[in-house]
């Protein structure tokens, strides 16, 4: 038994007798309180330092583990965004930790093949337009031979206009395009109409033009323009039905140029396949092309309206 009081702790433990389990005497054990909760104390400064040391290793190996796992991760992260941005990949040391190392192994290869990929498909293109020029070339000689009557100055125009689509394509692939310059909208869209007026008759169809008259300029490349309407209006022949619309309106901070037409409409798991290269018919890649070209000039191509569909190249001005 023990009996506390405010200054000692007072434990008393009876003796008995083995034999007829009987008390014989009783063991009492006296001590001060101030003594006791001593003890106590220590105790559990004990327990408690004990308890402490025991999270700090548990944090410091938890630490050296969580470091040892997320560097190579944030290591395979940036690499993994790089290769999205085009870039060179380079395998790093290994970690030990199989599945990273073996992440990290498919990593570099992928970017081994993309490159090589990208190098021979700019090669080909700087190929084939550094050929195409030298034709182009005497093409023009040979025109300007002629009488200079009104057709010769039309092909005349048609040559400029394909030297400089073959120029902005080959500066394209090489991601060496010039900066834009102030463009006005109003221009390039009638320029359009224009070229397009007897190529959309061909086909017994109509183009109607609504420009807006106070569009502000925008800072675009003339010739990625004209392509992008080109390849526009150029799907709206070949796809479409009935007249085909060619709109330039002004947006909320800045300027829209629409292409549309009555034709099949277009459903709704197909909104961004159509931009995808080869989508269709296996050989396309006019759309593909024309949103390359949108976003490197600095424009948007989506397609703003499935049924009719209506194309719409959007630059901030």
């Amino acid at each position: 038994a023990s009996v506390n009081n405010s200054h000692e702790v007072i434990v008393a433990v009876p003796i008995t007798d083995r034999s007829s389990k009987t008390i014989v005497g009783v063991v009492r054990v006296t001590e001060a309180r101030s003594v006791v909760d001593s003890h106590v104390f220590r105790a559990w400064a004990v327990m408690t330092a004990a308890a402490i040391a025991a999270l700090l290793v548990a944090w410091a190996v938890a630490s050296l583990l969580a470091n040892k796992l997320a560097r190579p991760l944030l290591r395979l992260a940036s690499n993994a965004a790089t290769l999205g941005d085009g870039g060179i990949v380079l395998g790093g040391p290994h970690t030990g930790i199989n599945e990273l190392d073996q992440l990290d192994a498919a990593l570099t290869a992928s970017s081994e093949r993309l490159a090589a990929l990208l190098a021979r498909e700019r090669a080909f293109s700087s190929d084939v337009s550094h050929q195409l020029r030298t034709p182009l070339t005497r093409l023009r000689l040979q025109l300007e031979t002629l009488d200079n009557s009104e057709g010769s100055t039309a092909a005349l125009g048609e040559v400029d206009g394909l030297q400089a689509t073959i120029d902005h394509l080959l500066a394209l692939s090489r991601d060496r395009l010039p900066v834009g310059e102030a463009m006005s909208v109003q221009d390039a869209v009638g320029a359009a109409a224009t070229r397009w007026k007897a190529r959309v008759g061909e086909s017994r169809r109509l183009l109607q033009v609504d420009i807006t008259p106070t569009l502000l300029p925008i800072r675009a490349s003339r010739t990625a323009f004209d392509q992008i309407l080109d390849v526009l209006i150029d799907n709206a022949v070949v796809h479409g039905l009935g007249t085909i619309e060619l709109v330039a309106r002004r947006i909320p901070g800045g300027v829209a140029v629409d292409v549309g037409n009555p034709g099949p409409a277009i459903s709704a798991n197909e909104h961004d396949k159509i931009f995808e290269r080869g989508y269709g018919n296996g050989n396309g890649i006019g759309l593909a092309l024309a949103r390359s070209v949108a976003e490197a000039d600095g424009g948007r191509l989506v397609l703003s309206s499935t049924a009719p569909p209506r194309f719409s190249l959007i630059y901030v001005t």
